[in-house]
């Protein structure tokens, strides 16, 4: 529904709210690069993308733990990765400024830095310190206490070991 709200907002619908005072962030999870063209294509939306990957192995071996029942088809899984991968660059070249791409593993051994270089990408000012909230966010939920349960969803996780396991 928000989704609605704002592109009919984008298209004028007589809200006399301005473009440019709309910000929305969105969090699509699995979504296929290949799709992502007619959103960038779309003159009423000003897009921004961030590609995270993860290594499939990863990816396979966590999701067979959260979903003990579910078939997992790891060649079909690593396909779809790897034309998303194939993709990336080919967008990033015709829409420059606009994706940026980014590994879970990377973010793991350096979430303050790659949280700062998205940070700049997201506001286009390369000398954009990260916010104070983001800093605090990402200190206390990378750096767990050691009595902190790791759930399959907690935000709480050692990133330092994380991208290994």
């Amino acid at each position: 529904m928000k989704n609605l709200t704002i592109n009919n907002t984008l298209r004028g619908n007589n809200s006399g709210v301005k473009r440019s005072t709309i910000d929305s962030y969105q969090q699509v999870i699995r979504i296929r690069m290949s799709w992502i063209k007619v959103l960038l294509d779309d003159p009423y939306i000003d897009l921004k993308i961030i590609h995270l990957v993860r290594d499939p192995r990863a990816t396979i071996i966590s999701r067979s733990r959260t979903f003990h029942s579910q078939g997992l088809h790891a060649s079909f899984h690593c396909q779809l990765i790897e034309t998303d991968l194939r993709m990336t660059p080919l967008l990033m070249k015709g829409y420059p400024g606009k994706i940026m791409g980014i590994t879970y593993e990377d973010f793991c051994m350096d979430p303050k830095g790659k949280a700062t270089e998205l940070w700049r990408f997201i506001t286009n000012d390369k000398n954009s310190p990260l916010p104070t909230a983001w800093l605090q966010y990402i200190t206390k939920h990378t750096s767990p206490p050691a009595t902190k349960k790791d759930y399959a969803y907690s935000t709480y996780r050692n990133t330092s070991i994380e991208y290994q396991q």
